[in-house]
């Protein structure tokens, strides 16, 4: 799909200087070609979906920035057909092209602009994770280190989309998981029973992590149905389940469309055998490495671990994006630097 979008690109660029320079019906006839498939693609995409095989499978909700792209083709498309149908418009347009080029430019350059700085733009991320960071995309960002009761202070992917936004496609496979999983530990001790256990504690916007004495395993390929952490809500055995979280060791394709969002910390820190916070810099809740060392901690990497957290507790799907790094029901839970 990354491909294509260049391609598409380069082909409107190609064809812009084109039509500058030399034009001719064979351009006119390629950019009506072209154009009108860059608009089916777009059209399918928003409605039924396109096939999983593009690699971007799902359908998309319509932002303000694709929706001036279409208008844009299809100007082209109706600009194009009108020289084709009137021959004398062709030549003179041969001596007006300068001008018009200046005028069209200008027209873009205003739209686009004010379509990057409109909030539903800033807000959306299409990477390898808009709202599936194998690209964003996806939007990284960090939180300002002044304000501590609202940051998390790293940097991270991030996804914006709601559980009853999520496309058919991508809402099923969800649908699964939590068949699966949403009230089969209902709380901690219920978890700890079967096996779990937390090597941490119950932090800031995560929650406790839960994990596995099976064994544990970042290098382990995604499985949708078997995740690698259970999160609940607090330390003790009372503690409810908030969602689970993923860990592989490089980013997968993970649900349909590009809505998961992955990330990844440096390192941890570990006071008294117990993860007592991730290491960042400049946090204004994570310790960074130095302090993590002068408060005895000791600094365990995890720069090769990528994750990402479903928040599908009963009582935190509807709270927070579903995909969200942090679960804003969550923050109080231990922050080394609030906490002490």
């Amino acid at each position: 799909m990354g491909l294509a979008f260049a391609a598409a690109g380069w082909f409107q660029i190609g064809f812009a200087l084109a039509v500058l320079v030399a034009p001719t019906r064979v351009w006119l006839w390629l950019a009506v070609a072209a154009n009108l498939v860059f608009l089916t693609a777009w059209a399918t995409s928003r409605t039924v979906g396109l096939p999983d095989w593009t690699g971007d499978g799902g359908t998309r909700q319509a932002r303000s920035a694709d929706i001036l792209c279409v208008v844009f083709e299809v100007a082209i498309v109706v600009g194009a057909v009108a020289l084709l149908v009137e021959s004398r418009v062709l030549e003179r347009w041969k001596s007006a092209a300068p001008a018009v080029a200046v005028a069209v430019a200008v027209g873009v350059l205003a739209g686009t602009t004010a379509v990057l700085v409109s909030p539903s733009t800033a807000n959306h991320a299409h990477a390898s994770g808009d709202e599936h960071a194998h690209p964003t995309t996806a939007t990284a960002h960090g939180h300002d280190a002044s304000d501590p009761s609202a940051a998390t202070g790293h940097d991270h992917t991030e996804s914006t989309i709601t559980y009853d936004k999520l496309p058919a496609a991508t809402k099923a496979e969800v649908d699964q998981v939590i068949a699966l999983w949403a009230n089969k530990y209902p709380t901690a001790a219920d978890a700890a029973s079967d096996g779990w256990f937390n090597p941490g504690r119950s932090l800031y916007g995560i929650g406790a992590h839960y994990v596995s004495t099976v064994g544990f395993s970042g290098a382990a390929a995604f499985d949708m149905l078997n995740p690698n952490i259970l999160l609940f809500d607090g330390d003790g055995p009372d503690a409810k389940f908030a969602g689970l979280s993923y860990v592989v060791a490089d980013v997968p394709e993970g649900f349909t469309g590009d809505y998961d969002a992955w990330h990844s910390h440096p390192s941890a820190c570990f006071e008294g055998g117990r993860v007592s916070s991730l290491t960042e810099k400049n946090s204004a809740v994570w310790l960074s490495e130095s302090e993590c060392t002068a408060r005895g901690g000791k600094v365990r990497p995890l720069e090769n671990d990528q994750m990402m957290h479903l928040w599908i507790g009963p009582e935190y799907i509807n709270r927070a994006p579903i995909f969200a790094h942090d679960h804003p029901d969550l923050y109080d839970g231990y922050n080394p630097k609030r906490d002490g």
